[in-house]
Protein backbone atom coordinates (compact mmCIF):
# COMPACT_ATOMS: atom_id res chain seq x y z
CA UNK A 1 0.00 0.00 0.00
CA UNK A 2 1.21 3.11 -0.64
CA UNK A 3 0.05 6.63 0.61
CA UNK A 4 1.30 10.10 1.28
CA UNK A 5 3.82 10.67 4.94
CA UNK A 6 1.65 13.23 5.44
CA UNK A 7 -1.52 11.30 5.81
CA UNK A 8 0.15 8.56 7.89
CA UNK A 9 1.26 10.61 10.15
CA UNK A 10 -1.45 13.08 11.12
CA UNK A 11 -3.59 9.63 11.30
CA UNK A 12 -0.86 7.92 13.16
CA UNK A 13 0.04 11.10 15.51
CA UNK A 14 -3.08 12.57 15.86
CA UNK A 15 -1.78 15.92 15.35
CA UNK A 16 -5.21 17.91 15.50
CA UNK A 17 -5.51 17.21 19.24
CA UNK A 18 -2.22 18.53 20.46
CA UNK A 19 -1.67 21.88 21.39
CA UNK A 20 2.51 21.56 20.65
CA UNK A 21 3.87 18.94 18.44
CA UNK A 22 7.38 18.44 20.06
CA UNK A 23 10.14 17.32 17.63
CA UNK A 24 14.10 16.34 18.60
CA UNK A 25 16.27 16.14 15.85
CA UNK A 26 19.73 14.48 16.24
CA UNK A 27 22.43 14.23 13.38
CA UNK A 28 26.03 13.67 12.47
CA UNK A 29 26.68 16.57 10.87
CA UNK A 30 25.50 20.07 8.48
CA UNK A 31 24.25 17.26 5.44
CA UNK A 32 22.78 14.97 7.48
CA UNK A 33 21.12 17.80 9.61
CA UNK A 34 20.07 19.45 6.77
CA UNK A 35 18.08 16.60 5.43
CA UNK A 36 16.62 16.18 9.10
CA UNK A 37 15.61 19.58 9.35
CA UNK A 38 13.96 19.48 5.79
CA UNK A 39 11.72 16.60 7.33
CA UNK A 40 11.10 18.55 10.23
CA UNK A 41 10.04 22.06 7.55
CA UNK A 42 7.81 19.29 5.96
CA UNK A 43 5.87 18.55 8.72
CA UNK A 44 5.52 21.91 9.81
CA UNK A 45 4.44 23.21 6.67
CA UNK A 46 1.70 20.11 5.90
CA UNK A 47 0.30 20.05 10.09
CA UNK A 48 1.49 23.76 11.38
CA UNK A 49 -2.35 25.02 11.12
CA UNK A 50 -3.08 21.87 13.05
CA UNK A 51 -1.23 22.81 16.11
CA UNK A 52 1.97 24.49 17.12
CA UNK A 53 5.46 22.79 16.25
CA UNK A 54 8.55 23.33 18.45
CA UNK A 55 11.98 20.97 17.52
CA UNK A 56 15.68 20.80 19.33
CA UNK A 57 18.24 19.77 17.20
CA UNK A 58 21.72 17.64 18.57
CA UNK A 59 24.93 17.03 16.89
CA UNK A 60 26.23 13.50 17.73
CA UNK A 61 29.01 15.36 19.19
CA UNK A 62 27.69 17.19 21.65
CA UNK A 63 26.01 14.48 23.06
CA UNK A 64 30.09 13.15 24.35
CA UNK A 65 29.13 15.97 26.83
CA UNK A 66 27.61 14.34 29.56
CA UNK A 67 25.42 17.33 31.21
CA UNK A 68 24.37 18.10 27.55
CA UNK A 69 23.91 14.53 26.59
CA UNK A 70 21.02 14.39 30.02
CA UNK A 71 19.37 17.45 28.54
CA UNK A 72 19.18 16.23 24.51
CA UNK A 73 17.58 12.94 26.88
CA UNK A 74 15.24 15.40 29.01
CA UNK A 75 13.66 16.08 25.54
CA UNK A 76 13.84 12.85 23.59
CA UNK A 77 11.95 11.50 26.15
CA UNK A 78 9.13 13.63 26.07
CA UNK A 79 9.38 14.09 21.74
CA UNK A 80 6.81 13.41 19.94
CA UNK A 81 9.11 12.37 17.05
CA UNK A 82 12.88 12.08 17.16
CA UNK A 83 14.39 12.37 13.64
CA UNK A 84 17.54 10.91 13.33
CA UNK A 85 20.32 12.09 10.21
CA UNK A 86 23.53 9.22 10.28
CA UNK A 87 26.32 8.39 7.39
CA UNK A 88 26.56 4.69 6.21
CA UNK A 89 30.10 5.01 6.35
CA UNK A 90 30.66 4.15 10.44
CA UNK A 91 28.35 2.61 13.04
CA UNK A 92 26.70 4.71 15.75
CA UNK A 93 29.27 6.38 18.00
CA UNK A 94 28.88 5.24 21.50
CA UNK A 95 27.68 8.69 22.89
CA UNK A 96 24.56 8.16 20.58
CA UNK A 97 23.60 5.03 21.57
CA UNK A 98 24.40 6.42 25.52
CA UNK A 99 21.69 9.00 24.76
CA UNK A 100 19.47 6.55 22.94
CA UNK A 101 19.32 4.19 26.49
CA UNK A 102 18.91 7.27 28.65
CA UNK A 103 15.90 8.41 27.26
CA UNK A 104 14.26 5.50 26.40
CA UNK A 105 14.72 5.01 30.40
CA UNK A 106 12.79 7.97 30.65
CA UNK A 107 9.91 7.92 27.74
CA UNK A 108 6.52 7.81 29.09
CA UNK A 109 4.54 5.03 26.85
CA UNK A 110 2.67 7.04 24.74
CA UNK A 111 2.47 7.61 21.37
CA UNK A 112 5.60 8.81 19.66
CA UNK A 113 7.57 8.30 16.11
CA UNK A 114 11.13 7.40 15.27
CA UNK A 115 12.47 8.61 11.78
CA UNK A 116 15.98 7.48 10.75
CA UNK A 117 17.04 8.91 7.65
CA UNK A 118 20.23 7.42 6.57
CA UNK A 119 22.82 9.20 3.94
CA UNK A 120 24.58 6.13 1.86
CA UNK A 121 27.98 7.43 1.31
CA UNK A 122 30.68 6.27 -1.10
CA UNK A 123 32.75 4.70 1.40
CA UNK A 124 29.79 3.08 3.16
CA UNK A 125 28.57 -0.33 3.11
CA UNK A 126 25.21 -1.76 3.08
CA UNK A 127 25.99 -3.85 6.03
CA UNK A 128 26.88 -0.82 7.65
CA UNK A 129 23.60 1.17 6.96
CA UNK A 130 21.47 -2.11 7.81
CA UNK A 131 23.21 -2.37 11.42
CA UNK A 132 22.23 1.27 12.17
CA UNK A 133 18.31 0.61 11.11
CA UNK A 134 18.17 -2.81 12.53
CA UNK A 135 19.75 -0.86 15.95
CA UNK A 136 17.07 2.13 15.36
CA UNK A 137 14.42 -0.34 15.02
CA UNK A 138 14.86 -1.96 18.07
CA UNK A 139 15.34 0.62 19.67
CA UNK A 140 11.75 1.69 18.38
CA UNK A 141 9.92 -1.49 19.34
CA UNK A 142 11.30 -1.23 22.83
CA UNK A 143 10.16 2.56 22.96
CA UNK A 144 6.95 1.27 21.52
CA UNK A 145 7.44 3.90 18.93
CA UNK A 146 6.40 3.90 15.28
CA UNK A 147 9.29 4.20 12.65
CA UNK A 148 10.10 5.51 9.24
CA UNK A 149 13.07 4.87 8.02
CA UNK A 150 14.85 5.81 4.74
CA UNK A 151 18.44 5.19 2.76
CA UNK A 152 18.96 8.04 0.84
CA UNK A 153 21.29 8.51 -2.11
CA UNK A 154 21.15 4.61 -2.30
CA UNK A 155 21.78 2.84 -5.53
CA UNK A 156 18.81 2.81 -7.61
CA UNK A 157 17.40 -0.47 -6.89
CA UNK A 158 16.63 0.95 -3.10
CA UNK A 159 16.58 4.44 -3.87
CA UNK A 160 13.18 6.30 -2.68
CA UNK A 161 11.74 3.93 -0.51
CA UNK A 162 10.71 4.76 3.12
CA UNK A 163 9.73 1.91 5.60
CA UNK A 164 7.25 2.60 7.92
CA UNK A 165 6.15 -0.24 10.91
CA UNK A 166 3.60 0.31 13.24
CA UNK A 167 1.91 -2.05 15.57
CA UNK A 168 -0.20 -2.84 12.66
CA UNK A 169 2.55 -4.02 10.16
CA UNK A 170 4.91 -2.73 7.82
CA UNK A 171 3.75 -0.60 5.14
CA UNK A 172 6.33 1.00 2.26
CA UNK A 173 5.55 4.84 1.44
CA UNK A 174 7.62 5.26 -2.00
CA UNK A 175 9.97 8.73 -2.85
CA UNK A 176 7.81 10.83 0.23
CA UNK A 177 10.99 11.99 2.29
CA UNK A 178 12.74 12.30 -1.25
CA UNK A 179 10.13 14.29 -2.25
CA UNK A 180 10.25 16.79 0.68
CA UNK A 181 13.94 17.19 0.15
CA UNK A 182 13.17 18.24 -3.76
CA UNK A 183 10.87 20.67 -2.72
CA UNK A 184 12.18 21.83 0.15
CA UNK A 185 12.95 25.97 1.52
CA UNK A 186 16.37 26.67 2.37
CA UNK A 187 16.99 27.50 5.77
CA UNK A 188 18.80 30.68 6.24
CA UNK A 189 20.57 31.41 9.46
CA UNK A 190 19.83 27.86 10.40
CA UNK A 191 23.35 26.03 11.43
CA UNK A 192 25.09 28.53 13.37
CA UNK A 193 29.08 27.32 13.96
CA UNK A 194 28.72 24.91 11.40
Amino acid sequence: MQAPIGSLLAGGLKLANKTCFKVVIAYEDYPTGARAKTTYDYLLRAFGRDCEFDHTMWRFDALRIPELRQIAANEAAQADMIILGAWSRSPLPVEVKTWTEQWLQQKSPRLSTLTVLIENHTGGSAKTAAAILDYWRDVSQRGRMDFFSQILNAPESAHGSVAWRTANGTTRIDAALDDAWENRERCPGWGINE
